[in-house]
């Protein structure tokens, strides 16, 4: 997440490189995802009950914690999509696809 997002929008043209350097990058979030794995199986053996089902009323937070980050950059990630594909679309282009009329 080293570019900024910005409103490509209020800036005119934008180039398929700045496109690509506001993609988010994917390898984060397969360690966000490994570092919530690794919390769970530690929560889980720390409070076996956990596995069990038992009533828990709180999270562990060797649980929530990773989970939260994650979820958080995952909102980041689709945030950025949205962006580069608001900008690709409103240059004009067309994917070609059309809604087809019944009639």
């Amino acid at each position: 997440m080293s570019a900024p997002v910005e409103n490509p929008l209020a800036h005119g043209a934008v180039t398929g490189a700045s496109l690509i350097a506001r993609l988010p990058k994917l390898w984060i979030g397969y360690a966000l995802s490994f570092a919530t794995l690794i919390g769970e199986m530690i929560a889980v053996a720390r409070n076996p009950e956990i596995s069990k089902g038992m009533d828990v009323r709180a999270l562990p937070l060797e649980i929530y914690l990773p989970a939260f980050v994650a979820l958080v950059y995952w909102l980041v990630c689709v945030h950025r999509y949205h962006v580069v594909l608001a900008s690709i679309f409103s240059t004009g282009f067309s994917a070609g696809l059309r809604p087809s009329r019944n009639s």
